[in-house]
């Protein structure tokens, strides 16, 4: 009778239990799905709100990344295409004088070698001084060599010891010229950043990048000295003269040294008188 009583009694405590563990099982999901869907809808939410911020943030960067990508391209681009020029020019040089220009100058013409000390510091005269002066030899009107014998002025004032020279850019400077193809003469006149040629004959037939020279007309300087090539040809009206701008070879501004012809020869060499087609 106990044991049955006994056997009654634990059943029924294990069911009850089973059952009280049932319902606390379900009790704990009721308030965890009650917690839980807030909680994700508010991080959906949340990543909804975020996910365009992230991707234009992303789109920024990448952006940012492109341009700078962009823009060290182009500078690449640039410097080639001036390093290219440069060689065209060297090339164009090679073809219209010997590899030593100087040492065949020196054969026809006195030069003498001279160091750049100053320049002029009033932006509308374009003007250097020289460590070379009458006691070297060198006189007023002389001719003057830049880089690759190329002719960038002529002197404008001594002193025993120093020289001023004006440079072809300088808006008080005129000097015969001579575009070569065309073999068309005029008077290359200074406009401070670049040259213009005047009063050539309207019937010229002149082309962009021809070589211009300068002439012995007048006797004031050797003929035949390069100076610069054509960069544009503007015939306004058929009875006036072209605008003609001439672009130096040489740049006037980094000049550091030049070579002065101290005697008064109009003679140079053939080689420098060569047509370059």
């Amino acid at each position: 009778m106990n044991r049955t009583v006994l056997t009654v009694v634990l059943t029924t405590a294990f069911l009850l239990s089973t059952s009280l563990l049932i319902a606390n099982e379900s009790a704990l999901k009721f308030i965890e799905s009650k917690f839980e869907q807030p909680f994700i809808k508010s991080f959906e939410i949340t990543t909804n709100l975020t996910n365009p911020l992230i991707d234009l943030a992303s789109q920024f960067i990448i952006s940012n990344t492109l341009v700078e990508e962009n823009l060290l391209l182009r500078k690449k681009v640039n410097n080639l295409q001036v390093q290219l020029s440069s060689t065209r020019e060297q090339l164009a040089l090679k073809q219209l004088y010997p590899t030593n220009q100087q040492k065949v100058l020196s054969d026809h013409v006195e030069i003498l070698s001279a160091d750049v000390i100053a320049r002029d510091i009033i932006p509308s005269r374009m003007t250097i001084l020289v460590g070379k002066g009458s006691n070297d030899g060198v006189q007023v009107n002389q001719a003057v060599l830049g880089p690759e014998g190329l002719f960038i002025g002529l002197i404008s004032d001594v002193s025993s010891t120093q020289s001023w020279i004006q440079l072809i850019t300088d808006t008080r400077s005129s000097i015969p010229a001579i575009v070569q193809g065309a073999r068309a003469y005029g008077s290359l006149e200074g406009a401070h950043n670049h040259l213009n040629l005047e009063f050539v004959d309207k019937d010229a037939l002149i082309s962009v990048d021809e070589f211009v020279v300068t002439s012995a007309m007048g006797g004031l300087i050797p003929g035949g000295l390069l100076i610069g090539k054509v960069t544009s040809v503007d015939l306004i009206d058929q009875d006036m003269h072209p605008t003609i701008r001439v672009e130096p070879l040489s740049d006037l501004r980094k000049v550091e040294r030049v070579e002065i012809i101290t005697n008064k020869s109009n003679i140079l060499p053939k080689q420098s008188e060569r047509i370059v087609d």
